[in-house]
């Protein structure tokens, strides 16, 4: 089993959706932001990542109904 945890605020609206077959899909983003210190230009650096994520496996339903 692959696992990660990502740490961020939450992007657009969570949406679960009914596929036609009949699988529910969950669809979300998470946005993270990475800052340091850069030594050779001097100065704080930033930057943004945004993660969109998609499941459609047998826990999205238990989540739906949570």
């Amino acid at each position: 089993m692959n696992k990660a945890t990502i740490i961020g605020n939450p992007g657009k609206k969570t949406e679960v959706k009914a596929a036609p077959e009949g699988s529910i899909l969950l669809s979300t983003s998470v946005a993270t932001i990475i800052q340091w210190k850069n030594n050779n230009a001097g100065g704080k650096k930033t930057a943004a990542h945004r993660f969109n994520i998609l499941d459609g496996r047998d826990k999205v339903k238990i989540i739906r109904e949570a």
